[in-house]
C-alpha cells in the first residue's frame, strides 16, 4: 500500500490529498494548499521574463510591404548602420572585456 501526503488548508481546516506541488488545491475549498511555494515560484517565473539590465535592446527599422521602393531602399540604408553600430559596440565591449582579464 503506497502511502499518501496529506496537508492542512489554512483556509478551511480541512486535510486534503497532497502529491507535493505548487499548484495543489484543496479538495474541499479550491484553496491552495502551499500558497508561499506558488507565490515564490510565479515570482521567479515573473524575474527570469523580465529582460536583463545589461542586454541590448535595439529595435531595427521596420520596413513595410506598403512602402515606396525609395522607402525601402532608405530604411535597408539605416538598418545596415544599426547593425554596423551594434557590432562595432559589441565588439568594443568584447575587447574592454578580454583587455580586463
Amino acid at each position: 500500500m503506497a502511502l499518501q501526503s496529506t496537508k492542512k488548508c489554512k483556509n478551511c481546516g480541512k486535510w486534503s490529498h497532497w502529491n507535493q506541488q505548487v499548484n495543489d488545491t484543496c479538495e474541499f475549498c479550491g484553496h491552495l494548499l502551499d500558497e508561499k511555494a506558488f507565490l515564490a515560484q510565479a515570482k521567479s517565473e515573473a524575474e527570469a521574463n523580465e529582460k536583463k539590465p545589461y542586454q541590448i535592446n535595439m529595435e531595427l527599422i521596420k520596413i513595410y510591404p506598403t512602402d515606396s521602393f525609395l522607402v525601402k531602399m532608405g530604411k535597408r540604408g539605416v538598418q545596415a548602420v544599426q547593425i554596423s553600430f551594434i557590432a562595432i559596440l559589441s565588439f568594443i565591449l568584447w575587447f574592454l572585456t578580454m583587455l580586463a582579464g
